[in-house]
């Protein structure tokens, strides 16, 4: 009984891994996707809200944001809330960030930082590391059974 519960929690520790290196991939690839974004510019991080419990929400739910801001090719000034931000922790208020943009429709926009990416790259090898020690813990407690 003991051994079938080691094999459920490496089994666990695989789709933990799974998941994390998942949503890394997931936001990499998104990230990626700038074919629809054909405007630049620089713009700054004007906000930064690092989590505060939502308004009529259980407490254990945290929303965090950053407020951007930049001027498009046609001088018209966007300031916009991304709440899709892994870590709002990453950025500094005032920071000079890039953006890229859709020329149809401005306030659809996502920021072109390398501090993001190294972010992406950190939950995916950690996902591949807890799906390597997962696999190595079943492969040991299934062949110490056998």
């Amino acid at each position: 009984m003991f051994e079938q519960s080691a094999e459920y929690k490496d089994i666990g520790l695989i789709l933990i891994g799974a998941l994390i290196s998942g949503v890394g991939i997931f936001k990499y690839y998104k990230q990626k996707d700038v074919q629809k974004y054909d405007g630049e510019a620089d713009g700054i991080i004007y906000d930064i809200d690092n989590g505060y419990p939502a308004a009529n929400v259980d407490r254990a739910i945290i929303q965090s944001s950053i407020t951007v801001r930049y001027l498009t090719k046609e001088n018209v000034w966007i300031t916009e809330k991304v709440e899709d931000t892994t870590s709002p922790s990453l950025y500094k208020k005032g920071e000079k960030i890039g953006i890229r943009y859709n020329l149809e429709n401005p306030k659809d926009f996502i920021i072109v930082s390398s501090k993001q990416n190294a972010l992406y790259y950190t939950f995916i090898s950690v996902g591949i590391l807890l799906i390597c020690l997962g696999a190595i813990l079943y492969y040991k407690s299934s062949a110490s059974n056998n």
